[in-house]
């Protein structure tokens, strides 16, 4: 780490009297803004050197976060294929009828080719500044699969099928999933599926979750978001969004339960805290129902 940021500070007496506004001019455009915000009070100095840190931060990313961390038993890619520019087409051009899910920095497209598959993409605007992340995803959601593969008293993680690895765009191709998310359910104000029992979904998330931390895995993104938490047709947890999860032990007190969102520091909590969260929430909505149409749902 020494040697490469001596490299990175090196390459930075290369900017103009490393003024902010040329550090500012290393980022990708899309942060340049939440930057400006964060260093507004800071003095000239004080700014630059946090501004330097957060290069170190990112290059150091980009180089740890490269492809070749991939596991071998996941195929690498280095062409579109046909299907899946196909699949961006229709995505872009119909609407919604191959979007499977979106959030704030990509989306989720079903394949042409293999209707049991999607893509996870980044936006173009995004692809840049979160280049690396996609790897770091792919690598955590393998590793976790592999981890609880076989266990029936566990939440399912979809499949690492595929990755592709171009210099203008990254994108992994998993496992698709029948179902949607606990969030979505409960905002649209509908019946969970016929086959989900409450005791039996929350274990199987307490019983993912412990068994990830126990071997240095977490997800860190399971406490404000139900929406990764997915219910399918009968009744099964899975879990998905691997893109804030890490690998090391961690106490409750570590930064690394801390996560920037888009605009500003959010705090991401315990996964154990996450699922409890969840389940109140739940409970919560089935109590509700209960009073609305007579019968628990």
């Amino acid at each position: 780490m020494k040697s490469f940021e001596f490299n990175i500070r090196a390459k930075l007496e290369t900017v103009s009297e490393n003024s902010v506004d040329s550090l500012l001019l290393e980022f990708p455009a899309v942060l340049q803004t939440r930057l400006e915000k964060e260093i507004e009070d800071m003095d000239d100095q004080t700014a630059e050197e946090y501004l330097i840190n957060r290069l170190i931060e990112r290059k150091e990313a980009l180089v740890t976060w490269g492809p070749d961390q991939l596991p071998q038993a996941v195929e690498v890619v280095h062409e579109y294929p046909i299907a899946f520019i196909k699949s961006i087409e229709h995505a872009e051009n119909e609407g919604d009828k191959l979007l499977l899910g979106q959030g704030r920095n990509g989306r989720v497209i079903e394949s042409l080719r293999s209707p049991g598959s999607c893509y996870k993409i980044l936006f173009p605007e995004r692809a840049k500044e979160l280049h690396s992340s996609i790897v770091h995803e792919s690598v955590m959601q393998y590793e976790v699969g592999k981890l609880l593969e076989g266990r029936d008293d566990v939440a399912r993680i979809p499949k690492v099928l595929r990755f592709v690895d171009m210099p203008d765009m990254r994108a992994m191709m998993m496992e698709k999933i029948d179902g949607e998310s606990v969030l979505s359910i409960i905002n649209d104000n509908r019946d969970f599926p016929d086959g989900f029992n409450i005791e039996v979904f929350f274990q199987k998330l307490a019983n993912t979750v412990t068994a990830m931390n126990e071997h240095g895995y977490h997800h860190r993104d399971l406490t404000n978001n139900a929406g990764n938490v997915i219910i399918d047709k009968n009744g099964n947890p899975w879990i998905i969004d691997f893109g804030s999860a890490i690998k090391g032990f961690i106490s409750d007190s570590d930064p690394n339960h801390y996560q920037l969102s888009v605009n500003g520091p959010t705090i991401v909590g315990h996964d154990q805290t996450g699922i409890i969260t969840l389940r109140n929430r739940v409970e919560e909505y089935l109590r509700n129902r209960e009073k609305e149409y007579g019968t628990e749902h």
